[in-house]
């Protein structure tokens, strides 16, 4: 299982195109070099690095990327290599380190170990990008060989993560699932997919993101001898990777696993030949690495099958080409030696007692009982009965702790459903309540709309009546202005008339002319419009007022002088002094009170 899924991690590590750099600057320079030739990408990359600008140090992973398309992996350890003599405090120091110990497994250098663990070795660092993609990175490293440092390594990656480290927090938690299945932490890995869950329901999450969290579903469900649950999760990662052959791949291989796990050989081998049949179509200068770990796997299911001697012959031959470049490929040298000695080569007996002695340090019980089986039935037929019965005694107390693994898995088993179950609930409700919410927020959106609908339809309708109110103010204002001003323009021509001195015309006959009954009404209707509430007042202030008072008063209010008013009503200034005499006579006003003013204050 763990090499698995650590060959797995490296064939999308190295394949899946590059996330986006939390730095929008190397976001904006990894778009701009996308299109170029692999060689001139990475030469690229280097340059801007050598530069030492503080905020690429993102850009170590992209440049990665581009060193494995254009099989620069020797070439970019060695700049690795000098970035570190030249700076070695340098920001991007756990960057460096940890795509240096990257270059060293992908190329089986000889100093790989001591890279890796000088690069785990590394205290945390302050930016929380940096310290959770490089200590993601060496967990699963780490994990090939020491899943408790592997675990530790994970926490930090998930503490930066929580503490605003800006790369993918679905892939960190479901790597922390991963790494807890391996320890047999099943619950707490299946609360790790759930919020590993609920992180791609809650972001704008790539294809990627997604069949990693399904992917590392499907192995909890394995891990617990859950294969139909298992199959669907990778069913459903399936159809999520449609179109990308490396995902596919991947996800192709596991899905073999887990049928060899259900014992369908058949089907295995069926989706093992699917996976070799994408990578076929490869050009990458590393598929090679990938193509000998599928073959292996399908070397191993040959082995159990115990087919005829050419398929031995062939499945020896994937399996020497893959187990040393392998480093806990127990399963595969178990099945070598056994193709060995099946093929009559008594060597294979060692191989298999040194896997036998590995796997029983280190693997679970279960593997190591289809190994004790295997050895008992070598040693049966080569007449070795002594070392047999040993290790058939060893075999009772192994199934013993197999039934009680199995009911502990079955106790597992229904944990995590119940957690499923549970997890789905809780996401049914709050996917209701987020219904709702989004029902409530809808129908207060359409009232708001109407309400400023309303107050704009409101607004209007004040600005339109305001603006009409004016006009109509001032055709009244118009009117009575036209009205008197016509009067006593009429009026003040009679006086010039009555005055003339020629003797044969007789114009002293002239009588001043005085509104019309129409004139004075259409005078008080404009009047009142102009003054709504004036005669209402006026009234009240002196109820014994006739109606020539109240238009000589209305004239007054609208600035006309006792001339104008004397030539307004056609009578002499005299009459118009007797008029205001008699207004404030019956007003009762003293002599120090002006007509006018209590005129103007009503």
């Amino acid at each position: 299982m763990r090499n698995l899924i650590v060959t797995a991690f490296i064939f999308v590590l190295l394949h899946s195109c590059h996330r986006a750099a939390p730095a929008d600057s190397v976001a904006a320079f990894t778009d701009s070099i996308s299109g170029l030739p692999s060689c001139e990408s990475y030469n690229s990359c280097l340059e801007r690095l050598r530069a030492g600008n503080p905020d690429d140090g993102m850009l170590y992973r992209t440049a990665y990327y581009h060193a494995v398309n254009a099989d620069s992996v020797v070439s970019y350890a060695s700049f690795l290599d000098s970035m570190l003599a030249a700076n070695p405090g340098t920001l991007h120091r756990q960057y460096i380190m940890s795509y240096r110990a990257l270059c060293a497994y992908l190329c089986k250098e000889p100093s790989y170990q001591s890279l890796l663990n000088a690069a785990a070795a590394l205290p945390p660092d302050t930016d929380r990008t940096q310290e959770m993609v490089c200590t993601h990175m060496i967990a699963r490293l780490l994990s090939e060989s020491d899943a408790a440092a592997a675990y530790d390594m994970q926490q930090r990656a998930l503490h930066a993560m929580r503490h605003g480290g800006r790369w993918s927090s679905a892939e960190v938690l479901a790597q922390a699932a991963d790494l807890c299945c391996e320890m047999g932490r099943y619950s707490q890995a299946m609360d790790f997919l759930n919020e590993a869950h609920d992180t791609l329901d809650n972001n704008n999450s790539d294809a990627r993101d997604i069949v990693y969290v399904l992917g590392n579903k499907a192995n909890l469900y394995s891990s617990v001898e859950m294969f139909d649950s298992a199959l669907v999760a990778n069913r459903r990662a399936l159809e999520v990777a449609r179109g990308n052959d490396f995902l596919l791949t991947d996800l192709l291989t596991f899905r073999a696993f887990i049928f060899n796990g259900k014992g369908c050989a058949d089907s295995a081998f069926a989706y093992l030949d699917s996976a070799e049949r994408i990578v076929d179509t490869f050009t990458s200068p590393y598929v090679d690495v990938f193509r000998r770990y599928i073959r292996a796997r399908r070397a191993v299911l040959t082995v159990k099958a115990g087919t005829r001697n050419d398929s031995l012959q062939a499945a020896i031959y994937d399996l020497e080409a893959y187990i040393p470049e392998s480093g806990g490929a127990w399963e595969e040298k178990l099945a070598l030696g056994y193709a060995r000695w099946l093929t009559g080569d008594a060597s294979g007996v060692v191989i298999m007692e040194e896997a036998r002695d590995s796997m029983s340090a280190n693997l679970e019980p279960a593997l190591l009982l289809s190994a004790d089986r295997r050895l008992i039935d070598v040693y049966t037929r080569a007449g070795r009965l002594a070392d047999a019965a040993e290790l058939y005694k060893e075999t009772f107390a192994l199934i013993d702790s197999i039934d009680m693994r199995h009911a502990r898995y079955q106790s597992i088993a229904s944990d995590l459903q119940y957690r499923v179950k549970t997890h789905q609930q809780e996401n049914n409700r709050l996917r209701q309540e987020i219904s709702q919410e989004r029902g409530r927020v809808l129908w207060l959106t359409i009232a708001c709309v109407l309400g400023v609908a309303l107050l704009l339809w409101a607004g209007l309708y004040l600005v339109l009546s305001h603006r009409l109110h004016l006009r109509r103010r001032a055709i009244d204002s118009h009117q009575i202005t036209s009205l008197i001003e016509n009067q006593k323009a009429l009026n003040r021509r009679i006086e010039q008339l009555q005055t003339a001195t020629e003797a044969d015309k007789n114009w002293s006959e002239l009588i001043p002319s005085s509104m019309s009954a129409d004139d004075i009404a259409r005078f008080r209707h404009s009047f009142m419009a102009l003054y709504p509430g004036f005669i209402e007042r006026l009234k009240a202030r002196c109820p014994g007022l006739t109606t020539g008072d109240e238009n000589l008063c209305m004239l007054i209010r609208i600035g006309q002088t006792t001339d104008d008013i004397a030539l307004a009503l056609g009578i002499s200034k005299a009459s118009a002094n007797s008029a205001r005499y008699r207004i404030r006579k019956k007003m009762a006003l003293a002599k120090d009170e002006s007509l006018d003013e209590l005129i103007y204050s009503l």
